[in-house]
Formats: C-alpha cells, sequence, structure tokens
C-alpha cells in the first residue's frame, strides 16, 4: 500500500538543448547539444568546458593565438531548459562565450515548470 501524501520526491530529470545562433567565422560548426540529467535532492550539476583545440597549432604560436581569442573567437547559443519530458521548454536563456567568460544575454521563463 501507498498513502496518497507521500512525503517523497517524485523523480525528475532536466533536459538543456543548447543551440549555437552565431559565431566568429573562424570557429568550426558546433552541433545541438542536448543532455539530460537527474535531480538529486533538487539540485542538478552542470559543468562543461569551452574552449578550443590547439592541436593543429604551432607550440610557438599558441602564447600570441590565446591572446587574440580573447577578443576574436565567440559565441552566442540559446539554452532550453525542460523538466520531466516536457515538449516546451519552461526557461530560456541566451548567452554569449568568450575566451574571458560567459555572459547571459538574456534569460525568460516561459511558464512555470509544474505546468503544460
Amino acid at each position: 500500500m501507498s498513502r496518497a501524501h507521500s512525503k517523497a520526491p517524485k523523480p525528475a530529470s532536466l533536459r538543456e538543448v543548447v543551440t549555437i545562433l552565431e559565431q566568429s567565422s573562424d570557429l568550426p560548426p558546433t552541433p545541438v547539444f542536448e543532455v539530460t540529467q537527474k535531480v538529486v535532492n533538487g539540485q542538478v550539476g552542470d559543468i562543461q568546458v569551452m574552449g578550443y583545440d590547439e592541436d593543429g597549432i604551432p607550440e610557438g604560436e599558441r602564447a600570441q593565438m590565446r591572446t587574440k581569442s580573447l577578443t576574436r573567437m565567440w559565441r552566442r547559443a540559446r539554452q532550453e531548459l525542460y523538466l520531466n519530458g516536457a515538449t516546451e521548454p519552461f526557461a530560456v536563456i541566451e548567452w554569449k562565450h568568450t575566451m574571458a567568460g560567459v555572459e547571459i544575454l538574456a534569460a525568460k521563463q516561459t511558464h512555470h515548470p509544474g505546468q503544460r
């Protein structure tokens, strides 16, 4: 038997879909990034490493490339957040990523995550 008003939280998951809207011309195309993570104790961990591959750059040119990259390399992204398999995002965040950091350009809640 189960109680109608159980205090145990229901299992939840958060799905994010990140699409690159525009970027500096010297960066290779970036595919849509999508990942779903479990919500544990009301929290979701999200660590992403962003950067570029220096393997094709001669060792002696890497320091100069890093300096140029601070202003030259950038991406503008749209991140949609979905809760528990929903088909409509509950939030949309637009951000710009440069080698110096990440800046949030816009953030909007589209509806309450418990609503459909």
